[in-house]
């Protein structure tokens, strides 16, 4: 059961994890261009830091939902999503 969920990863989280690591091949310029529509080497790395938020939280509900880790009452605590948002916050 447990390669089982390591096929999962790589079928689902992998290819965006990968995805966003593309974006660093492609040469930029240094300084954004004046008519704005291009993008510039500062968006790659909130591109990055906002994918891997939408990642780290995909992962949190697949590892509950692999576990079944709830609450008591049935809920799951909100604290490791509410972790994972504010670093990212703080990170951008």
């Amino acid at each position: 059961e447990l390669t089982n969920h390591w096929i999962l990863f790589a079928q689902w989280f992998l290819p965006h994890i990968i995805l966003q690591f593309t974006g660093f091949v492609f040469p930029l310029p240094i300084k954004r261009h004046p008519d704005g529509n291009r993008i510039w080497p500062q968006y790659r790395w909130e591109a990055l830091v906002f994918s891997f938020r939408c990642i780290s939280l995909l992962g949190l509900a697949w590892r509950r939902k692999i576990n079944k880790s709830t609450l008591e009452d049935g809920s799951c605590s909100i604290m490791p999503a509410a972790f994972c948002v504010g670093l990212t916050m703080v990170s951008a």
